[in-house]
């Protein structure tokens, strides 16, 4: 039985034609574990949610969910497989895509709440632009362990209800992180590091990455997700 809540949200946003993880369209971006972490849940619940339409807050490590022993324990000997790795923690109401990036390692989410991905490949880049009819979204039920890989290219995840998402990000240590040092531009994918491990394309309605040094590099519409409940 198709959940209500996603089926909310596909008349909501019929303009998005969204599909759930099941469909054969996410293997290409990812893969979602049978990992269950009710402790996490628990911690991601008591962060504080942005007031304001599309705020955020994210932390790339969040020391708090240390407290979470056990299933810390099987993301970093399991999930990521025995190499240094950060647990952060995000709560947010996106509903705009704003931009693209990518890492060069996976990325795992632990979505705590109904959220909606919107996803391409690395491989549809045209001179680091990208036009964002080749999206495609997806949507995520709470409770989601979810892996993108690396050459997926994806941004916050939309908030399906006007309650804000929360979700635990697993990531490369130091991704997200401000670099240490200026990028010396060889190569003009040198031009799109912003953070330490995290090359980004944004929309030029973007004016927070745009400020922050982000390249523009969405064309057409900025995709927009109109909440279900």
């Amino acid at each position: 039985m198709a959940d209500s809540l996603f089926l909310q949200c596909l008349k909501a946003n019929a303009h998005l034609k969204i599909k759930t993880l099941e469909a054969p369209e996410f293997k290409v971006f990812g893969r979602v574990h049978d990992f269950k972490f009710p402790q996490i849940t628990a911690c991601l619940n008591r962060l504080e949610m942005p007031h304001d339409k599309g705020g955020e807050i994210y932390i790339p490590e969040d020391h708090n969910l240390d407290a979470c022993t056990a299933e810390c324990a099987y993301i970093r000997e399991n999930l990521y497989g025995q190499v240094p790795c950060q647990i952060g923690s995000y709560a947010g109401r996106a509903y705009k895509l704003n931009a693209l990036e990518y890492h060069k390692c996976s990325e795992i989410l632990l979505i705590a709440d109904p959220a909606v991905l919107l996803l391409a490949s690395i491989r549809q880049l045209d001179q680091f632009t990208l036009n964002t009819a080749l999206m495609q979204a997806f949507y995520v039920p709470a409770g989601t362990c979810v892996e993108l890989y690396n050459t997926t290219l994806h941004f916050s995840p939309l908030a399906v209800t006007e309650q804000g998402m929360r979700q635990a990000v697993v990531q490369q240590q130091g991704t997200n992180t401000p670099k240490t040092a200026q990028t010396a531009v060889r190569v003009p994918e040198d031009e799109l590091l912003l953070e330490r491990n995290k090359w980004v394309i944004c929309h030029e309605e973007a004016d927070f990455l745009v400020k922050a040094g982000a390249k523009v590099g969405l064309i057409g519409p900025n995709l927009t997700l109109h909440t279900a409940a």
